[in-house]
């Protein structure tokens, strides 16, 4: 990166820089009705392009977080998985550990509206 600066988040990344590889995603995230989809986009764009790197997969986990994804989450975690198993590596334990609270806090959040959902009476219906 030019001045030696550090690359931010992969939204950021592209709106500054022209790669060659950013086209596809840009004219997805141009399309794309839902904002809300950009970043998992450019985040799922920048680890296709280095599948070894944590630090990309955390970024991509916290995308499909954001959208409520503990599926797309547990998917990011296996494919790291996958490709460091590859070097014989294995994800970093800031990794999984960041991939288990993002399903865990989403658990519980799903759970909590579902409780709001249900009504506590139901009328017409006298418990005895």
């Amino acid at each position: 990166m030019p001045g030696g600066a550090a690359p931010g988040p992969a939204v950021e990344t592209h709106a500054v820089c022209d790669y060659d590889w950013i086209a596809e995603p840009r004219e997805r995230m141009r399309l794309s009705p839902n904002p809300e989809n950009w970043s998992v986009d450019s985040a799922a764009a920048a680890s296709g392009l280095d599948p070894y790197s944590d630090q990309l997969a955390r970024h991509a986990m916290h995308a499909h977080a954001r959208l409520g994804n503990a599926d797309a989450i547990r998917r990011q975690l296996d494919q790291l998985r996958h490709a460091l198993d590859e070097l014989n590596e294995q994800p970093t334990d800031e990794t999984t550990t960041l991939a288990a609270t993002l399903i865990r806090q989403l658990a519980r959040s799903q759970q909590r509206h579902s409780r709001r959902e249900k009504p506590n009476d139901v009328e017409g219906v006298n418990e005895s």
